[in-house]
Formats: structure tokens, sequence, C-alpha cells
């Protein structure tokens, strides 16, 4: 195992920083016995603790006794002291139950890949921050490093359920990963992080906090800047980000606040894919991306990266009125932009000059030099010599823009009586803009063809792969999304400890789609489609102890159709030549789940703990299979669906002396529904959003320690196994067995390949030291801390895909250990 943890680099890094532990009469911290008042020093940032230690204080994971479905709440202690600070949020939410995160990086070092929860993919479940839904354009799925980094996070809370009325969202169908902005600290404060890492990684944060200013009544602020870079754990993986964080509150009054928020990422990354077993086996583990123009699989890094710029903004108004009547407002807007060279590609595929495996190419020789090639790359070969070379690099640009407008009003009458009346309603506007283009990365082509130069390169107009419409385009589009939530929510305590929750949602949909190239048909579509539905909840909360309570839920949570749900050719002559009917996207319903679920929830200071059991009925998956009649269409429907059940519990017991053993999992069951007469099976992947499993299981375990200014953790990961089919397998209802070339029945058939990936386990580390220094110190506190992920060097490589042979099958690979040394200090 070879960590380089004590490089010069690393050491001139932190030399600076951890200076400072040379000042004298440095204090530790005490820790006072569990059963004392909470007197923490709760330095946000630093999480230097003078509190009491127990088990609902060092949980990882826990609920509240007051939950009417299964959540998994994760405090800033927890994401401070035992995650690597160049976490995402998806790196934290893979500690709680029935959730999995697969990272090729590093944590947070990469888009997340296969994040999923209870099985359903990213796009079936809401992410939302400080309560509001975000997500792309194209069917909220989401970009993990692009918004909110760790340390602008003060938590999560994973809701694996549809959630009230008044949780808002577009994709309440699996649930939700709720993030909690970090909020401005009462003192001032300038706190500076430095962390150095496995694979050249480096992270600097400044944040400044200016405490209560009683000049503006009591307002206070706090603006965060964060630099980080990384090689990557694959080869020629770099990455390289900008952030800035600003929360600013100010009370007006004694019954109002107003809280404005602002984030802004500029994040540049290579961006390599999954790996076959033959190129493990070759090249290595960490095979990536790669230095040869010459690669016919086109991994030449200079023509695989992406570049994004976000940002989230929202005011926010809370507000009391006479009557008990409060209300509660966030106007908001957040900014995606991404283009992604992507693609690359080469008329010339293979040639005698190359480093690594691809397609043999077997057409008419192609000579160097010639007047579309690239010259003096150091790899090719004279003209006298006759040997060919793959030396004409073309690629794609992808460019996926959009703007969203919102506002979440939120009206409330009774709040705590014995009838509290919650009626609210959630608007939004998007507009994005989506093309791709085809590019020829030749010095000679430039040359030869300058009316061809765009933002991003020469486009490639006569590419046969290009649309006829809009020579060179794979796809030009313009969509309009318009969402409109009103919902009406009531809370009832009609007896002592008994709480009773019901309310409606109406949600309305309208993707507004124009299209003068649609992506896969790469032909003209102008459409626009409004999807409709009730959304109602049930449930009930029964206190059995102040320590105990009990919960049970019916909900119904949806999943809009998206985008690429309607890449189809409207009114294809060549459908109605064979039947006399076109496919309709407006004909699709929005996917559903009906939840069942119970659960229980019990909290002391030595043992903490919840569980829960459900039960979830899908129905209106939707599948899609190439147009018989027209190659170039694709034909969307929907299957019966699957049923979904499991078991989940999460658990801390306090053993004393600062010391808190936790454990959490779930044992998770999916089926397609099939025709009648036909076996159910397994589930793979819950609609068209990748090719993850549904784990028949996770489990994590572990200890927190906390004492005299010493804080550790050890964390294990378990995901247990799970199947991946084929392509092949378009329509559930016909079984794994009777799939055929049409999705529907009479069609060809058509085998499905099928591999199970068999699980594995993670285990990370943390240990660290944090002091206060004394009262009247420049330096008011430091923090020292070591993370090592993946600990024992698991060999983990995660299947992603099923291939014609073994050999081709697809994988994320995990990273060998890595490490991270953190040191924080406080002014």
């Amino acid at each position: 195992m070879h960590l380089n943890i004590l490089t010069t680099r690393s050491l001139i890094r932190i030399a600076a920083a951890s200076a400072a532990l040379a000042l004298p009469s440095i204090q530790a911290l005490g820790d006072p016995a569990p059963s004392s008042p909470d007197v923490a020093v709760r330095l946000d940032e630093m999480e230097v603790f003078s509190s009491p230690t127990s088990a609902q204080t060092q949980a990882i994971t826990e609920s509240n006794l007051n939950a009417i479905e299964p959540q998994s709440l994760i405090s800033a202690q927890t994401i401070n002291n035992q995650i690597a600070p160049t976490a995402d949020y998806a790196t934290i939410a893979n500690i709680a139950p029935s959730i999995v995160n697969i990272e090729t990086e590093g944590p947070g070092l990469s888009e997340s890949k296969m994040l999923s929860m209870r099985g359903f993919q990213d796009g079936q479940f809401n992410v939302t921050y400080d309560g509001i839904p975000f997500g792309d354009a194209n069917g909220q799925t989401h970009h993990t490093t692009s918004y909110f980094p760790a340390k602008v996070l003060g938590g999560e809370v994973i809701d694996r359920g549809p959630g009230t009325a008044a949780d808002i969202g577009e994709n309440t169908f699996g649930g939700t990963i709720g993030l909690l902005s970090k909020d401005p600290r009462t003192d001032q404060a300038t706190v500076l992080t430095f962390s150095d890492g496995s694979w050249n990684t480096f992270l600097g944060n400044v944040e400044i906090n200016t405490g209560i200013l009683p000049k503006l009544d009591g307002a206070s602020l706090v603006m965060t800047y964060q630099y980080m870079s990384s090689d990557g754990y694959r080869s020629f993986s770099y990455l390289q980000r900008n952030t800035y964080y600003l929360k600013y509150i100010q009370p007006i009054g004694r019954n109002t606040t107003v809280t404005v928020v602002a984030n802004y990422n500029n994040i540049k990354f290579n961006n390599p894919g999954t790996v076959t077993q033959a190129q493990i086996n070759e090249f290595g583990r960490n095979y990536g991306l790669d230095d040869n123009p010459f690669d016919p699989n086109d991994n030449y890094y200079p023509y695989n990266y992406q570049q994004k710029q976000a940002d989230f903004e929202y005011i926010g108004i809370k507000s009391k009125f006479a009557g008990d009547f409060s209300l509660n407002d966030k106007a908001y807007t957040y900014y995606y932009n991404n283009d992604s060279h992507e693609n690359s590609a080469d008329p010339v595929l293979g040639g005698s000059v190359t480093k690594f495996p691809g397609t043999a190419y077997a057409g008419p020789a192609y000579v160097n030099d010639s007047d579309n090639t690239l010259p003096n790359t150091g790899e090719g070969q004279t003209k006298a010599s006759g040997i060919t070379n793959d030396d004409d690099p073309g690629g794609r640009i992808k460019v996926n823009a959009y703007r969203a407008f919102g506002n979440y009003l939120a009206l409330v009458h009774g709040e705590d009586s014995s009838l509290e009346e919650r009626f609210g309603v959630w608007t939004e506007y998007v507009r994005a803009d989506r093309y791709a283009y085809l590019l020829d990365y030749s010095p000679a082509y430039a040359t030869a063809n300058p009316q061809d130069s765009e933002t991003f390169g020469f486009i490639d107009t006569t590419n046969s792969k290009g649309s006829p419409y809009k020579p060179g385009y794979q796809w030009y589009m313009h969509v309009f999304n318009k969402t409109f939530q009103p919902y009406a929510d009531f809370i009832w305590k009609p007896v002592k400890n008994l709480t009773i929750e019901a309310g409606v949602k109406d949600s309305n949909y309208t993707i507004d789609l124009e299209a003068p190239v649609n992506q896969g048909t790469e032909q003209p579509d102008f459409s626009n489609n409004t999807y409709t539905n009730w959304e109602p909840h049930l449930s009930a909360n029964y206190a059995i102890t102040p320590d105990w309570s009990v919960y049970a839920e019916v909900a119904k949570g949806i999943a809009y159709p998206i985008v690429t749900d309607e890449e189809n050719v409207p009114q294809d002559p060549k459908d109605l030549a064979a039947t006399g009917t076109s496919y309709n996207p407006g004909n699709l319903k929005e996917e559903q789940t009906l939840n069942y679920q119970v659960g229980t929830v019990f909290k002391t200071d030595r043992f903490n703990a919840d569980a829960d059991v459900y039960v979830i009925d899908i129905d209106n998956l939707v599948s899609s299979v190439t147009d018989p009649n027209d190659s170039t269409n694709s034909l969307y429907f929907q299957s019966k669906g699957a049923w979904m059940s499991g078991v989940e519990a999460e658990a801390t017991y306090y053993v004393g002396g600062g010391l808190s053993a936790y454990v959490n999992g779930s044992l998770n069951r999916a089926t397609y529904k099939t025709d009648a007469g036909v076996p159910s099976f397994n589930v793979a992947s819950l609609g068209a959003f990748g090719a993850n499993g549904v784990p028949n299981s996770t489990a994590a375990l572990g200890a927190v320690f906390n004492r005299a200014g010493w804080f550790a953790s050890i964390d294990a990961k378990y995901v247990g196994p799970f199947v991946v089919y084929s392509s092949a397998l378009v329509n559930p209802d016909l079984g794994l067995y009777g799939q055929t070339s049409t999705g529907q029945p009479g069609g060809a058939p058509v085998p499905v390949q099928s591999a199970e990936d068999p699980g594995f386990w993670i285990t990370d580390l943390a240990v660290g030291y944090a002091i206060k220094m004394p009262q009247g110190s420049m330096v008011h506190s430091i923090k020292i801390k070591l993370q090592l992920d993946n600990l024992l060097n698991r060999k983990v490589q995660v299947l992603s895909a099923v291939g014609a042979t073994p050999a081709t099958n697809a994988y994320n690979v995990l990273p060998t250990t890595n490490y991270f040394l953190t040191v924080s200090t406080e002014f």
C-alpha cells in the first residue's frame, strides 16, 4: 500500500497552518459526562466541542421523534469530522441506509456515478436546497460537483418517501435528498482550511463570519471562497474548481427575517467513462484517459473534458402575523451551463501506430500529412514509409445550458396548535438551450474551411452523423418547462401524543419543445405537452413515551416524463404508412409510486435508533425501443411497473468515555410486474436512468470517538449484490426470456445478457485533534485531521454494463487507499 502521505509539497502546504501548534498555553477541550447540559462550543466550521458526548450527539445518521416517514439526518459535525473535505453531497449521503454512491476519482473529485436511493436512480428522487428543488431541465438529474461542496453545507436530510403535500418537487417518485445551507455564526471569526491529499489534491477554504451585528438589528453574514484541484485517481483526470458562497440573515422587527443566499461554482475536469475488463487487465485499474492523439479509442484527454458554471440564489422572507398566521416565501433562480467536449472520433479507426486497443481500420490506406491530418505530432510516419496512421481526430461539443426562475410560497395558520392548516404554491419557469455539433480538430481542415469556425472549434458539416436540417449538428433544441403546484396540508392533534397529517398537491408540468434538430432523430420537432396529477398524503405519528414514537404513512409520488421521452419523429410518415398511426408523447403518463410505510424512532443519550418497513407499488415505468418502421425513430411506452419492499434501520449506542458504536442497514427487494403467466424477475434499473442495479442490501457500521480534543471515526460501508441486464431488456412486461426486437409481443425474440455484481465493503478512517486557544489569543482554535479512505485497500470494480463477453463488461473502478491531511485555523 503506497500512500505518499508526507511528501515535501504536503509538508510545505501544511507547515504554515500548523505552526501555531507551537504556541504556549494551549488547552485541550474537556469531555463532560453525558448527563450534563449541552454547553458545546459549536464552532460550525471547526466543530471543536466542550459538549457532552452521547448516542444523540455522535449519531452519524438518525431520525426525528416526530418523523412521518423514514429519514436520515446527517449533521455538520459528521460532515466536518468524518468525511473528506473534498466531499460533495452524494459522498455525504452515502452514509445513510439504502443509499449507494460510486465515485471513481476520490471523494467529491468526480461527478457521482450510479447514485441511487432504494434503487431509485438520480432523476427519480428530488434534490432540494433549503427546500427548493433543482435539477437539469431535461430530466431533473444532477451534477454533484457543480453545486454545494461539503464546506458550505450545514447538514443533509434524506427522506425515503414522497413527503407531505408541502414537500414540493418534480420527482417525489423516490424520495428527497435535502441539502441545508450553512448558517452564519453568532460570533465574529475567520476560518482558514487547507487540505493536501492523494493524486496531487489540494483544497483551500476561507470562511468569514461577521457575527451578530447590533447596528444592523442583529444581522449576520457568512462568506466562503474555496479552491480545489486534483489530478484524480484515474489517468489524465485533472479537475479544478472555484466556489463562492454567501448567506446573509437580516431580522426586521420582532417577527420577520429576510435571508439571502448565493452560490457560484466554476469547474473544469477531464471526463473518462467506464472501462472494460480488457482495458483494466492491460492498462491498470486507474486507466481513464491518455496522452496519445492517435488512440483509436479516442481517449486523448485534450478532446475529453467539461467546463461548467453554475449558480444558485434565493431571497427568503419568514414572517409572523396577528391571528396566528405565518408566511414563508422564497424567490429563487439557478443556472447551469455545461460545455462538454466528448465522443472524440476519427474517420480512420486503427492504423499501425497505436498505444491502446481499438477497432482495426480496414478501409483504404490513409497517408500521413495529407490535407486533412494532424502534422508534426511525433508519431506520424513519412509518406514514403507507406505506414497508415490514425491522425485525423474529430469530436463533439455538447452544450446544456438553462436558467430557472421560481417561487415557493407557504402560508400557515395555527402552527403547533391542535389544528394546523398549511396552504402554498410552487411555481417555476425554466428555459434550456441544448445543442451538439461535430468538430474536426485538424489544423489543415481549419485552414481549408475558415467559414466553419464556431465557438468551440471548426464544425464538421460533412460528417455523416450530422443532421441534414442543420449540417454538422446532432441536435439543436430549446426547451421551456413550466411547473405549477398548489397544495393544502392539515395537521390535526385529536388527543395527546397523536398527530395526524393529511394533504394533497395538484401537480402540473408542461414541456414546450422547440427543436429544429431534435436529439436522437435529428429531425424537427415542435411540440407542447402538459402532464397533471394529484399527490395525496396521509400519515400519523404517536408518541408512546417522550423517547419513543411510531408512525405510519400512505403517500403517492410521481416523476414527470422528460424531454428525452419526446425524442421521436412527430407524425412519422413511415409509421403512418405501416400502421396508420403515429407515436404521440402526449399519451405518456407520469411514473407513479404508492408508498406504504411504518416505522419507529427511539432516542435517549445512551441508545438512539429507528427502523422502518416499506412496500412500494410502482406504475408506468418508461421504456423505449427503436421504431420497427423507422430506424431513426425511438418509440417510448410504459410498462406495468414493479414492486419494491424492504426493511431499514439505524442505531447508535454510547459505550462511554467519548466512544459510540453505530450500525445502519437495509434489506431491499424489487421485482418487475409482468404479463399474466410470465414469471417476475429482479429489477436492475427503474426506467431509462442508467444501468444501476438495486442492491439486495446495504449496511454501515463503525465507531465514533470524541474526548479531550481528540476525535476519530471508522466507517465501513457495504453495498450488496445486484444484477445488471443488457440493453436488449426494453419491456419488462414480457419477462426476462420473452424480450423482442419491437418491445411488444410478436416481435423477433432477442436474448438478454445478464451479470451480477457481488457487492463490496469500503472502510474509511478519520482521526484528528482540535484545540481551543486561551481567550485573547489571535488564533482562537486549531484542528488537524487525517482522513484515510478505502483504508483496507480493497480492489473494487462496480459492474455498470453487460457486454457480449465478460471481457467487454463495463465497470466503474473505485480508487485504492487515499489520504487527506487537513488543517483548520480560526481567527
